[in-house]
């Protein structure tokens, strides 16, 4: 007896294993894109605020840098040392929560140094395990950096010791 063909539950288990397989690859696509979404725009911030704190430099204004709330950064341009509310140069709404280690704003002088003593930390939460989700603002340098330990995903997690910089 020859066989001339494949039975109907020998296609229904090779179209199961097919379906079975593009659910997994769609699983790690998605989680892939979600990665490389974040890591673009912890990038992007560190951009941003490179180009601020250059600004400062350049024109001898001071540029603040604010984050309203968890999904908006906000540079604000001084004119002058006794200009207290300054100017709006530029918003940009985030696509992924910033978490900070402190609400006040990041200003940097006419010589683009940041006024404040204290290191600024900005961290983006996740599960997705991208290969950059913090910053690390100081004084003098702006460094992206990757989130040791998520822990309770809050404020007590973003701190300096937790982030490794990259």
């Amino acid at each position: 007896m020859t066989r001339n063909g494949f039975t109907l539950v020998e296609l229904v288990v090779v179209i199961a294993i097919i379906g079975i397989l593009l659910a997994i690859a769609t699983l790690n696509f998605n989680s892939w894109v979600t990665r490389q979404n974040i890591d673009r725009e912890v990038k992007e911030m560190h951009a941003e605020i490179m180009a601020a704190k250059q600004r400062a430099l350049v024109t001898g204004q001071n540029y603040a840098v604010q984050f309203p709330d968890t999904s908006t950064l906000v540079f604000r341009r001084f004119s002058s040392s006794a200009d207290a509310a300054g100017s709006v140069a530029q918003t940009k709404s985030l696509r992924y929560p910033v978490t900070l280690s402190s609400a006040d704003p990041i200003t940097f002088n006419d010589r683009g140094v940041m006024e404040d003593a204290n290191d600024k930390i900005l961290c983006v939460f996740t599960d997705a395990n991208p290969a950059v989700d913090a910053l690390v603002i100081t004084q003098t340098r702006v460094s992206v950096g990757r989130i040791k330990n998520q822990g309770s995903k809050d404020a007590a997690a973003c701190t300096k010791a937790n982030i490794e910089i990259k």
